[in-house]
């Protein structure tokens, strides 16, 4: 099953801001950018993700940059910011869809590689890596009638885009 995502129509927001109505009403949104989000849980590499995911995570803890959660980010905040400091934030558009597959293959080869113990004693680094690949290579989808296959990045909800 593929959902159709609506991104940051300016055209709409404004809409939306300045409608009294239950109803929108506009002739055209021509800033409408779609992106196709897969059923992750209805694709066929969904339990294999699910596994791969469970067998990297444990690798994430050593990414300096994760953030768990707000509680974790409070902690990774400096105890004195001075009057000059600028908090910020980036919203990354599209970002798993965005991914190489050979970047993903070479983040998660260096990953495995800095904490080999931390690899299953039953898996070995190819069997995940393969694995891995195997997912990003595999996502094929159904939309009116025609089969797609992703050729880059990773798909949109599966288990293991995040970690």
């Amino acid at each position: 099953m593929v959902y159709q995502k609506f991104n940051k129509s300016e055209i709409l927001k404004s809409k939306c801001q300045n409608n009294l109505n239950n109803v929108l009403q506009t002739e055209e949104a021509n800033d409408l950018k779609f992106r196709p989000n897969v059923a992750g849980p209805s694709n066929e590499t969904n339990r294999l993700s699910h596994f791969v995911d469970l067998v990297l995570k444990p690798f994430v803890q050593h990414v300096n940059s994760n953030i768990r959660d707000t509680n974790d980010f409070l902690a990774k905040l400096p105890n004195k910011v001075t009057t000059s400091s600028v908090l910020t934030s980036f919203d990354v558009e599209s970002l798993y869809t965005n991914i190489p597959h050979n970047l993903g293959k070479q983040a998660i080869e260096y990953w495995l590689n800095q904490y080999p113990k931390s690899i299953p004693s039953r898996l070995s680094k190819e069997f995940i890596i393969s694995s891995m690949m195997f997912i990003l290579e595999n996502n094929v989808f159904k939309f009116n009638n025609n089969y797609y296959k992703q050729t880059k990045g990773t798909a949109m909800g599966t288990k293991c885009a995040p970690t």
